[in-house]
């Protein structure tokens, strides 16, 4: 199970409240889809993709303008059983 934790400006300007929008994905392919797709427009701030443990795995942060792959190379193989 992965958590996904979208922060984003409820009407896209820099002196609103960041909202945070947190979802649960049963593969990291579906949390890491849901990312790519809300990474973009005004409104968006950053999304991570969070482990059961609670370790932050990526990251797309700078209002999309950087995107951060902390997955370890087991983590990585964990990920391709999930496919199977």
């Amino acid at each position: 199970m992965y958590t996904t934790n979208r922060h984003w400006l409820k009407y896209g300007r820099e002196d609103d409240y960041v909202e945070v929008t947190t979802l649960e994905h049963k593969t990291f392919e579906k949390a890491l889809k849901y990312t790519q797709r809300y990474a973009r427009g005004v409104k968006f701030i950053s999304c991570s993709i969070e482990n059961e443990e609670g370790r932050i795995l990526y990251e797309i942060c700078d209002y999309g303008a950087k995107e951060e792959d902390y997955r370890t190379e087991k983590d990585k193989k964990m990920m391709e059983k999930e496919k199977i």
